[in-house]
């Protein structure tokens, strides 16, 4: 059977085709469209994302587009009066600021010593309170974890919070914890439980108790009735 062929719709180019609806358009105008011109209505054959039948259509249409009502506003910050639509704010400038006030990061103070934390900032805490913040979770999160390995009762603990309530004074030898020493200072603060974890005691806050690190070593898994035989 011999191949059909027909006329380009656009170009009038023979175009063979073994099958498909006659009427089809050659590669070039394989998407060219025929259409009306929105702006004279005369009707035109282009490509498909042409809008418009010649460049003097074009400004016709941006007349005869209806145009939107000037909406003026105040600045969200600085209440000035602005004609920019889907804009709450004049300029960048006052963008930031409004940001940074509504976050709470103009004149900051630490949460914890009210240390003044500078004119920005964007922390809740000074340096040395955040420090010691990191290492009261390390802390917490520690004596957790052995508490859930035996399976006993688990209260939610801060270190620092028995620490103060004890007044920083050790629970095994009574004597004072200097609250600056840090670990591995044979001196400094430890949390001990009063019934050793290893024999069924509880991680509770009144089963815990602050004492020097190297009186908690000694001390080890023993009853607390045996507490005064230590050094």
């Amino acid at each position: 059977m011999a191949d059909r062929t027909w006329n380009c719709a656009v170009c009038n180019i023979p175009v063979p085709q073994t099958s498909g609806p006659i009427g089809m358009r050659c590669k070039t105008h394989k998407h060219w469209r025929q259409r009306n011109c929105p702006a004279c209505a005369t009707p035109f054959t282009a490509h498909k994302t042409r809008k418009y039948c010649s460049p003097d259509c074009i400004p016709k249409a941006e007349m005869r587009a209806p145009r939107t009502e000037l909406q003026w506003r105040t600045c969200g910050h600085c209440g000035r009066w602005i004609c920019r639509p889907g804009r709450k704010y004049c300029d960048k400038a006052c963008a930031r600021e409004a940001q940074l006030t509504n976050l709470g990061c103009r004149n900051r103070m630490c949460k914890r010593c009210n240390t003044a934390l500078g004119e920005i900032s964007l922390v809740n805490y000074c340096d040395t309170c955040r420090s010691q913040r990191n290492r009261e979770t390390r802390l917490a999160n520690k004596h957790k974890r052995r508490a859930a390995q035996r399976q006993t009762t688990i209260e939610p603990i801060n270190p620092f919070e028995i620490y103060e309530r004890d007044g920083w004074k050790c629970g095994i030898c009574r004597r004072p914890v200097d609250r600056q020493l840090k670990y591995p200072d044979p001196k400094s603060a430890s949390l001990d439980h009063i019934e050793a974890l290893s024999l069924n005691g509880h991680h509770t806050k009144d089963n815990v108790q602050l004492a020097h690190w190297d009186c908690n070593v000694r001390k080890g898994n023993r009853e607390p009735a045996q507490l005064r035989l230590i050094g």
